[in-house]
């Protein structure tokens, strides 16, 4: 099969996509942050997220902008033999953020890479619920310098949507203005906020002063790995993202034990941010193709 002619049959992802997305997602349980309904649907039009079913498979392909057409890991009982056999590279197949687990199944031929800024951190909800022990000294001197402010955690729901997208305007205009890509996370929350019961949601937020300062909001992966989608603060007061982690963690029901908190892009900054939580592991991810 070509490429053109499963992208022909495609459509976008929409909300009402997600009972049928969600059963293969369930079935198959996935560590990759990307392959999660919430991924597909949230960021759907600035990848250009396309879907369908095929051979008892849940195939979603992207087009990042000015790039080439790419494909997630087919999501299903077999996807080795679908990419190896019929999806392939001579058919102008390439793959995005495949699962170690799936990459290493392939045949040795096929030409692929890890990709290292890609890796997912994965991590204890019940050491992040309570931050105990000396590996969390740092992280508790900074949620208690934020306390000294008064921080009232509200748990969020659609009707804060408001405030949320102010808060998101503001971190913007501080830190990243013009950046398409935060033009474009500030467009996921509004998805986010306005689908917030029917995704199955949990997050919280941070006012300080009657004010919106930080956020987080995120959902179940697994029955036991719940994934961070969004995790934003203004930093207009120190300690900001260390307590709306950890609050996070805490509205987190107790059945889920371990919280994917994405990649670092690469960007070292982000990089030392993550390892400062101290990871259980991390999800590694290869580019086939």
């Amino acid at each position: 099969m070509h490429p053109d002619a499963l992208l022909s049959r495609m459509r976008p992802v929409t909300i009402a996509d997600r009972p049928v997305m969600q059963r293969y997602l369930t079935r198959f349980r996935q560590s990759v942050c990307e392959l999660t309904f919430g991924n597909f649907f949230l960021w759907g039009k600035s990848r250009q997220h396309l879907w369908m079913e095929y051979e008892d498979h849940l195939l979603v392909s992207l087009q990042k902008k000015d790039e080439p057409q790419m494909w997630y890991q087919p999501i299903g009982p077999d996807p080795v033999k679908l990419m190896s056999e019929d999806l392939t590279l001579e058919k102008g197949f390439h793959w995005y953020c495949v699962d170690a687990a799936v990459a290493e199944k392939l045949p040795k031929a096929i030409p692929m890479r890890l990709t290292p800024e890609r890796f997912d951190y994965v991590y204890g909800l019940p050491e992040l619920r309570t931050l105990t022990g000396g590996d969390y000294s740092e992280k508790r001197n900074f949620i208690k310098r934020c306390r000294k402010h008064n921080p009232e955690v509200v748990m969020l729901d659609a009707s804060h949507g408001p405030e949320c997208h102010a808060m998101l305007e503001k971190w913007m205009s501080g830190n990243h203005e013009g950046m398409e890509s935060a033009r474009d996370e500030i467009s996921a929350l509004r998805l986010v906020m306005e689908n917030f019961s029917a995704m199955e949601l949990a997050g919280v937020g941070i006012r300080i002063g009657g004010e919106m300062q930080a956020l987080a909001i995120g959902a179940p992966m697994t029955d036991t790995l719940f994934v961070e989608h969004f995790e934003k603060s203004t930093n207009a007061f120190s300690g900001l993202y260390a307590l709306v982690f950890h609050e996070f963690a805490k509205v987190v029901p107790e059945k889920w034990t371990e919280l994917n908190k994405e990649e670092d892009l690469g960007i070292q900054g982000l990089r030392t941010a993550k390892e400062r939580w101290h990871p259980k592991y991390l999800v590694r991810k290869y580019m086939v193709g």
